[in-house]
């Protein structure tokens, strides 16, 4: 039995790993500005965010209907002046609501527990494995949340991502001392057009 063969076999038997990275779930059509709330962005030091995809956006970029995801990784155009970041946490949870409503802030399962977290210019942030994984099934929205504690040092507008100008991004933030906990802290404020650009591994 050749290897293509054995592999078309052991596919069927379900013994092959099938997850993969998937495609970017939202298109990147520009990069964040250096004011922009985002995933590593310490204009203020101290931030909590939450946004959502959705069904259609989550199938077309796993190729498929459903998936436990196991990791999550975002391209860093930028990486803060200061850090690491402290307690830098990540939810996620099941919704209804669209790409630009306020998903919430309680309810999520924490996929990434809270850790010291630094991030390099022109790279992939890759969280992978999490901490816990995660099941998206069709039919079903996706809301992904992070926060994080007082970044080291200052504030500075620096930590950038790629984004998509569609939907939008949810955040609260302060130069306050203090950590910002997922199912605790509220998620207040808007920013339109600004939803970061993920892969997901599933």
């Amino acid at each position: 039995m050749d290897f293509t063969t054995h592999n078309l076999f052991a596919a069927a038997a379900g013994y092959l790993n099938t997850a993969a990275w998937s495609l970017n779930v939202v298109t990147a059509t520009s990069t964040g500005g250096t004011q922009t709330p985002g995933p590593c962005n310490i204009y203020f030091r101290r931030s909590i965010m939450a946004f959502t995809y959705t069904s259609a956006e989550l199938s077309a970029a796993f190729g498929k209907n459903s998936a436990t995801i196991t990791g999550l990784r975002f391209f860093v155009v930028g990486q803060p002046l200061y850090q690491p970041l402290g307690s830098y946490a990540i939810g996620m949870k099941l919704v209804s609501t669209d790409a630009v409503t306020n998903p919430g802030s309680t309810g999520y399962t924490i996929v990434k527990t809270a850790s010291s977290e630094s991030f390099t210019s022109n790279t992939n942030k890759v969280f992978d494995p999490l901490t816990t994984s995660f099941t998206w099934t069709s039919g079903n929205n996706l809301a992904i949340a992070f926060a994080w504690a007082q970044s080291p040092i200052n504030w500075n507008a620096s930590g950038q991502c790629y984004v998509n100008s569609s939907g939008s991004l949810f955040y609260t933030w302060t130069d306050n001392a203090g950590t910002y906990v997922i199912n605790t802290d509220s998620i207040t404020t808007t920013a339109g057009g600004s939803r970061p650009v993920m892969q997901l591994y599933g």
